[in-house]
């Protein structure tokens, strides 16, 4: 009896062994696929207004106190680990922006294998390692991993609060590593708050039932007193420096799009969420309607499907009806679901998976011939679409590391009488100074971004003045004001799109 259970337990070793060691082998061949799929595209050097936010609020301050404090005092609605990480990365490995997002892929790639494990968890290693195939070239993680900004991080920090809130313990490890997990996923993003939200929810509902050990509240309890304060602090902040946000307020089908942009797959994706949500719902009514004890509900797929559709309709009723002049709908946001939607999706193909193979594939090595050839089907669909569909990975970004090498190169581009001016939102235009000077390694031109600035200047004094025009471009009254002194001399100067080059008359 002794040597069984120590056979069974080398084997059970050797095998977790090597299910560790194919998912990660799929994260790294994710990773190749995303880093392949950037230079034939050819967008490896392109950045846009937000990716230099990030810069600029990494390069804030010298201490991490003083990037909290200057990250609350001029834009509170971001929250600081990721910029904390970007800090360190920039100073080791520089700024190129290729270089930069080997970040976010990287924690795009951890959330693969953190994916993998929940899988595991939940099910087997067999859904686990669906999971990170699913995972591995859907478009949702190459456009996390493509932006230099927190969405991977999110991703991955919600991973990880799903996966410590599936080990189910009541010990004071698994208390401790679930209040870090909270606060991890709530400084990562904002959104992380109602996933953290959400899941207690869910637990205290399980408690009121009698379903769970009222320990399982305490990391909640834990992480609202060391997080409250900094959410009331920033929110107050936010309150006061933001009155009209940006996204659009969204109407009731929108709903639906932002659940089907969630899902793996797009459309297939989606139907089978909603198949599996109307099944889940089916059971549930039976279940409670007979009483049948025999009717089985997994308690994880039901606390996924909780946690999205709970933190969808907060969204979707904040953005519609309590305050829809600062709308929070926004795609990227919602990523913070997209490890409990595709929970849902994995667990569903899974099982569709195990009834196929017990009534028409008896034959093991058909099955899995079946199970390589979607993998390599999917996967191969996947890189088709995103390289068909680069809007979805590059969104609004334009090549900086020409506009930056072109005017860095001009002899006379640190001359007194040179000007350049670089129309853009003046809050965050420290982010593109902090890129084109490395952080001050570089010298910074006279330069400005506003038309305010500009007609305060004497243009008659610079013999020479560059326009990049990529994020905004020059009214008809700018131009104007420009060309009473100067001529144009040369548009997309250097082959370089939206830079002119003026000349004193």
């Amino acid at each position: 009896m002794k040597k069984r259970r120590e056979w069974f337990i080398q084997k059970n070793s050797k095998e977790n062994l090597l299910f560790l060691g194919c998912i990660l082998t799929i994260a790294i061949c994710s990773f190749l696929i995303w880093r392949r799929i950037n230079v034939f595209l050819g967008i490896t050097g392109y950045l846009n207004v937000d990716d230099l936010c990030s810069i600029q609020f990494a390069l804030a301050g010298d201490t991490i106190v003083s990037k909290l404090h200057l990250i609350i005092q001029n834009d509170p609605t971001n929250v600081p680990l990721f910029y904390i990480l970007l800090s360190f990365w920039l100073r080791l490995f520089g700024f190129y922006p290729n270089t930069i997002r080997i970040l976010p892929e990287i924690l795009a790639g951890a959330f693969i294998v953190v994916a993998g494990l929940s899988g595991q968890k939940i099910l087997n290693r067999k859904m686990g390692i669906l999971m990170a195939v699913l995972a591995g070239s859907s478009i949702q993680l190459i456009y996390a991993g493509y932006q230099i900004r927190s969405y991977s991080l999110l991703m991955l920090c919600s991973a990880l609060v799903f996966y410590v809130w599936l080990c189910k313990k009541t010990n004071r490890i698994f208390l401790f590593f679930m209040t870090g997990a909270l606060l991890l996923v709530s400084f990562s993003h904002f959104f992380g708050v109602l996933v953290c939200a959400a899941l207690g929810s869910w637990d205290l509902i399980c408690c009121l039932f009698k379903v769970k050990s009222k320990k399982r509240l305490l990391p909640y309890i834990g992480y609202a007193v060391l997080f409250a304060p900094y959410l009331i602090i920033s929110y107050l902040n936010a309150k006061e420096k933001w009155g009209v946000f940006w996204p659009p307020v969204p109407g009731y089908m929108d709903f639906c799009k932002m659940l089907e942009s969630l899902c793996v797959g797009k459309n297939i994706g989606f139907v089978i969420f909603c198949i599996t949500a109307c099944f889940y719902l089916l059971l549930l009514a039976n279940k409670y309607r007979s009483r049948n004890v025999n009717v089985h509900l997994d308690e994880n797929i039901m606390a996924s499907f909780w946690v999205v559709f709970t933190v969808l309709i907060i969204g979707f009723v904040y953005s519609r009806y309590i305050n829809p002049v600062s709308s929070v709908w926004v795609y990227r946001y919602f990523l913070v679901l997209y490890p409990f939607v595709l929970v849902i999706l994995a667990y569903a193909v899974s099982n569709f998976g195990i009834w196929v193979k017990n009534k028409f594939l008896q034959y093991t090595i058909i099955y899995r011939a079946f199970v390589l050839a979607f993998a390599f089907l999917y996967t191969y669909r996947n890189i088709e679409y995103a390289v068909m569909h680069v809007e979805e990975i590059n969104t609004g970004g334009s090549d900086y590391v020409a506009i930056s090498e072109c005017l860095i190169t001009q002899e006379d581009i640190n001359s007194d009488d040179t000007l350049v001016y670089f129309p853009y939102p003046d809050i965050y235009f420290d982010g593109w100074i902090g890129f084109y000077t490395q952080d001050e390694k570089i010298e910074k031109p006279n330069i400005c971004c506003t038309e305010e600035e500009l007609r305060k200047l004497e243009l008659t004094k610079y013999r020479t003045i560059y326009t990049v025009e990529v994020v905004y471009e020059m009214t008809e009254q700018q131009k104007a004001y420009i060309e009473e002194t100067h001529s144009l001399m040369a548009e997309n100067y250097n082959n370089v799109e939206k830079i002119n080059k003026y000349s004193k008359k």
